[in-house]
């Protein structure tokens, strides 16, 4: 699975995928924010908004990564959290 790929998950298990549908563009901050598949950019924007995903050090977030156990293991965690608030 790829790092956008992940975003699109991750968009979607929050219910949020009507946000993602916007017609209006959800801006980024990363250097490779052109390499981002067009359908998938609002995606990315709310992931990397809510702290789900980001960037890494150098500012880039590698959408057509393929993502490592760590980060589906971080990525998963935040969900849990952000879906388990106020419990």
């Amino acid at each position: 699975m790829s790092r956008e790929d992940l975003a699109v998950w991750l968009v979607n298990s929050l219910g949020y995928h009507d946000v993602a549908a916007i017609k209006n563009r959800i801006e980024t901050p990363f250097k490779d924010t052109d390499q981002i598949a067009p359908d998938k950019a609002n995606y990315v924007g709310l992931v990397e908004g809510l702290g789900l995903l980001g960037a890494d050090e150098n500012n880039y977030f590698h959408p057509q990564a393929a993502i490592t156990w760590a980060e589906m293991a971080n990525a998963a965690a935040r969900l849990a959290a952000r879906t388990h608030a106020g419990y």
